[in-house]
């Protein structure tokens, strides 16, 4: 499944499509969300909206439910 494949799922409403597939550069996955009260979770957000803004070619990050 591509960048443009996992934007129809999405915007169709199926977002167990993008469950389960594997990393790349413009797909980052999470186990658990973001927990914004820590600072290093913070800076890991931060970090991975910077690594998505400089890639080039989009991007998306897919996080488990709870």
């Amino acid at each position: 499944m591509d960048l443009e494949a996992v934007r129809a799922a999405l915007r169709a409403h199926h977002p167990t499509a993008v469950l389960e597939l594997p990393e790349r550069q413009w797909l980052d996955a999470k186990g658990a969300p973001y927990e914004l009260r820590n600072p290093h979770a913070v800076e890991e957000l931060a970090k991975d909206v910077a690594a998505f803004a400089n890639g080039g070619g989009g991007g998306w990050s897919q996080m488990a439910p709870p």
